[in-house]
């Protein structure tokens, strides 16, 4: 009988011992999930936090700043700037961040100013023209003019700005100035490129035709526009 109670005593102990490492791990678990979501809303290094008025109240935001570069053959650095919601853990944040903007800083005046007045759109590409491709921003090949592809709206009731919405590209300067829209509501951009110093050729997807367009880079306008998809249409009259 003493051995029975011997035993019953110890498996007891055993029995609070087995609870409260299971609880201690509940606890460091929570404890754990609270500092990541307090961490996840405040910003770091490189971030600020905006509040955005809605009719439920108030919405935190979360800006963060790329890196900056020069634009080649400028005197202007730029960066991305991505918004996200303040998430509850730091790996959730590079699938949570969406560029909304531009900002370039000229450093001979040391001013600064952003692609759009606002934040908006999403951005889905940026990038600068230069005679060796769009993406040439190489020392000696001075940028002729930036480019950019944005969602402005919803068009698929998603209640997402993404890729699968009617899509914009816009043209401006090297240094982001003069920027203006050259394509509404395309499907799909195919080819991007300088043809010389003042020529932008661009080739794109709308519907079932595939269109090819030149730009002035002095003037940011349509100089021509040509259905290439057209050739593929037989003469049924000979």
């Amino acid at each position: 009988m003493k051995f029975d109670k011997a035993f019953s005593v110890i498996s007891r102990i055993n029995q609070s011992a087995a609870f409260l490492f299971i609880l201690s791990l509940i606890l460091l678990l929570v404890v754990g999930l609270g500092t990541e979501l307090l961490n996840g809303r405040k910003p770091h290094a490189g971030e600020i936090a905006v509040s955005e008025k809605k009719p439920g109240g108030e919405d935190k935001k979360i800006l963060s700043f790329g890196g900056f570069h020069r634009i080649s053959g400028t005197d202007v650095m730029t960066a991305d700037i991505s918004e996200r919601q303040a998430s509850i853990a730091p790996y959730e944040r590079a699938s949570n961040e969406k560029v909304k903007n531009v900002i370039f800083i000229s450093t001979k005046e040391n001013k600064a100013h952003l692609l759009f007045p606002h934040s908006n759109y999403r951005i889905l590409s940026s990038g600068t023209v230069t005679i060796g491709g769009r993406y040439g921003d190489n020392e000696g090949d001075a940028a002729r003019a930036f480019t950019y592809q944005f969602v402005k709206d919803d068009t698929n009731k998603d209640q997402e700005l993404n890729e699968e919405d009617s899509q914009t590209m816009g043209l401006a300067y090297p240094d982001g100035t003069g920027a203006v829209d050259i394509l509404n509501g395309f499907d799909h951009l195919i080819a991007t490129e300088a043809l010389d110093a003042s020529t932008l050729s661009v080739i794109y997807q709308k519907g079932d035709k595939v269109i090819s367009a030149n730009y002035s880079l002095r003037t940011l306008k349509l100089i021509s526009t040509t259905v290439i998809t057209d050739l593929l249409v037989l003469n049924t009259h000979g």
